[in-house]
């Protein structure tokens, strides 16, 4: 039982350097988000009178990271970090979406994405999301002064 508990964190050893590199830091974030999800999915059932539509995405997000867990596990670290990437800027987009638009603190999280993809893909992948997050910000702005967003499920007070 101890070697298969083992054998759940021990990378393939049949990786590139860059691979390997990139398969610790996804390991890494994929154990304490795995981990994390299911407590910050209490905290939310209990603070906010609707969770329903945010622990829907945090499902969502949580098969997504155990997708890329299991295909990480396989040694496909370059699926593992493209689906764990897009996955989570998925997440972060709806989050946004549906927690104030611009004025959603879930906008950060496009840092991260670009960071994680600049980090875990390359410097292409990273102007690319970079692109993508700068596009959907814009939209999302674009609805929320023509009134076209839905009101937000939390109050956000300056």
């Amino acid at each position: 039982m101890d070697t298969q508990i083992r054998h759940l964190f021990i990378l393939s050893s049949t990786l590139s350097s860059d691979e390997i590199r990139a398969a610790h830091i996804l390991n890494i974030i994929l154990l304490s988000t795995i981990i994390l999800n299911p407590l910050y999915c209490l905290i939310l059932i209990f603070a906010l009178q609707n969770p329903t539509p945010p622990l829907m995405a945090n499902a969502f997000l949580f098969a997504i990271q155990l997708i890329s867990f299991i295909r990480l596990k396989q040694g496909q670290v370059s699926s593992a970090v493209l689906i764990d990437v897009t996955g989570t800027w998925l997440y972060f987009s709806f989050m946004i979406f549906i927690f104030g638009g611009s004025q959603s603190p879930g906008i950060v999280g496009y840092f991260l994405i670009v960071l994680l993809a600049g980090l875990l893909i390359s410097s292409r992948a990273a102007y690319f999301y970079a692109a993508l997050s700068a596009i959907f910000s814009f939209a999302v702005f674009t609805l929320e002064i023509r009134g076209l967003l839905p009101p937000s499920l939390i109050a956000l007070n300056p």
